[in-house]
């Protein structure tokens, strides 16, 4: 599992003290290689129903099982690479190992973690029995976004808690990636002041770039003591080590942070941008803004440097890497007669040594999360609000 990946991104040489790329990719904008993908598994007509996955809530351990969190039930269920159930860990209470409303999920190394938003816990297993547990208080030190396991260490992405009281001086700590200790210490990774969320119903807007694209940060754990981040407003991947710290960038897709877009591209994001400001007028963020102001804003293009070029990123997949793209990337796909979506089904694929290999189109509808060996497991919503996970193996095209 990208071992070779591991021994680049890890290595101390003149490239990491300079910040150059070890392998910047110089393909052009066309594929570098064909890629296909076939589903060999599927929840679809399964005995077992999922209530509801979270964003994250699937992924894959080091042994190839298939760990689900599902928020309903208050469990995670277990399933082999083919999807076939073979246990649950957890449960609804308020005891050991139980849950009331599990929201994020890591797995890694026989170790899950769950963070449960109605407790502010984070439990976690070892073998699927709770081995320790860490009381979070939101108020005081944060919001988790995001929890992985990279090998036998917790790993958390944390974000301010958005309500302070205003008569009470207090320290606003910016977005950052933590590790995290049994004694529920927590050690900064990677500190991002000027990263913001931008998703999740216009949650999260940064104060000096209030509307919708203001610079998100994208991150995935592993393999080994790594994680590897990418920024949506430039395309570059980064490791960083998580026992010896510092980063340096392993791959980049050479020529695209001037990415063209098209009209309908930026029609659409025009839209979104209007309707995004008008429903968050209320956040404090947002409030002093004049209206009509805003409005030519969003119009002329004027309140973000360049539309998003990368998205989430995927590891695991043998030695590869996968980089979801951004809107600004859809001009290099074949011209359709409809408009582009604000979501794109690519996703680039880049090899152990950061040379750029190709793209991947995965199937409508279908959301990739993790990878292990030559899968990828993601969930699909059906037409009444079912989740349905599935499996799907790449491959590489004649």
């Amino acid at each position: 599992m990208l071992r070779g990946f591991v021994a680049l991104s890890l290595a101390v040489g003149a490239t990491t003290t300079t910040g150059a790329p070890l392998a910047a990719a110089s393909a052009p904008l066309q594929n570098a290689g064909a890629w296909s993908v076939e589903r060999v598994a599927s929840t679809t007509g399964a005995p077992v129903p999922f209530g509801a996955i979270p964003p994250g809530g699937v992924r894959f351990d080091d042994a190839g099982r298939v760990h689900v969190l599902d928020v309903q039930a208050a469990q995670v269920w277990v399933f082999g690479r083919t999807l076939a159930p073979s246990g649950t860990v957890g449960g609804r209470g308020r005891g050991p190992g139980e849950f009331i409303q599990p929201s994020l999920l890591g797995a890694g190394d026989g170790r899950i973690a769950v963070f449960d938003a109605a407790t502010s816990r984070i439990t976690v297993f070892d073998d699927g029995e709770p081995a320790w547990d860490v009381n979070w208080p939101l108020v005081s030190r944060g919001v988790p976004r995001r929890l992985e396991v990279a090998g036998d260490i917790v790993v958390m992405e944390v974000e301010p808690f958005p309500i302070r009281d205003p008569t009470t001086p207090q320290t606003r700590e910016p977005l950052r990636i933590v590790r995290l200790a049994k004694d529920g210490s927590t050690r900064i990774v990677v500190g991002l002041p000027e990263m913001t969320r931008t998703g999740g119903g216009g949650a999260a807007l940064s104060a000096t770039r209030p509307v919708v694209f203001a610079p998100s940060l994208h991150w995935t754990a592993g393999p080994g003591p790594t994680l590897v981040t990418s920024r949506s407003d430039r395309y570059e991947l980064r490791a960083w080590g998580l026992d010896r710290g510092g980063s340096e960038i392993v791959a980049e897709r050479a020529g695209l942070a001037a990415a063209p877009v098209t009209d309908s591209v930026r029609s659409l994001v025009q839209t979104r941008a209007l309707q995004r400001f008008m429903e968050n007028r209320g956040q404090p963020a947002l409030s002093g803004l004049d209206a009509d102001d805003m409005q030519q804003r969003i119009a002329g293009m004027e309140f973000a440097d360049a539309l998003p070029l990368t998205g989430e990123v995927i590891t695991g997949v043998g030695d590869l890497l996968l980089v979801h793209r951004g809107i600004g990337l859809l001009d290099d796909r074949p011209t359709r007669a409809e408009a582009p979506p604000l979501v794109s089904t690519s996703w680039d694929v880049f090899e152990a040594d950061g040379a750029y290999a190709g793209v991947v189109e995965f199937p409508d509808g279908f959301v990739p999360v993790d990878g292990f060996d030559d899968l990828v497991v993601g969930v699909r919503e059906g037409d009444l609000g079912e989740v349905y996970v599935e499996v799907y193996r790449l491959g590489r095209g004649d």
